[in-house]
């Protein structure tokens, strides 16, 4: 039997945090908001919220520089949002891969430690920055 799906409410869930985490092939920001929320009910998760357009054969994630108000491009634009559940050590891997920096190992430190502290659902070969 297949489990019913979850329906997340982020107008009464708890903001935690936003992230800007995408950019494309050269590095600009891609029009994505990515929000990290908390709910009683079910626990951490992910809203991604992008607006895509219609180009030639497939919709296409737009860049901040990219924005088409004309009229005629309308109908090819779309907002999807996106939810999607997170554990709790996929949390904090999120939280220290954005937010602690690289430079002489501090992130590296940071995610071994979690994995010597024995932190319940941390992989213990989670304890460099490239997995």
């Amino acid at each position: 039997m297949p489990t019913p799906k979850r329906t997340f409410n982020p107008n009464q869930d708890t903001l935690v945090t936003t992230l800007f985490l995408h950019r494309d092939e050269e590095g600009n920001m891609l029009d994505i908001d990515t929000h990290l929320y908390h709910s009683e009910e079910h626990g951490f998760y992910l809203q991604e919220k992008k607006v895509q357009f219609w180009v030639e054969r497939c919709w296409e994630t737009m860049s901040e520089l990219d924005h088409r108000f004309a009229a005629e491009d309308a109908p090819r634009r779309i907002l999807t949002c996106a939810c999607r559940p997170l554990t709790t050590w996929e949390v904090i891997r999120l939280i220290v891969d954005h937010h602690v920096p690289e430079e002489e190992g501090a992130r590296d430190l940071a995610l071994s430690a979690l994995a010597n502290a024995s932190v319940k659902g941390c992989p213990q070969e989670a304890t460099t920055s490239e997995t």
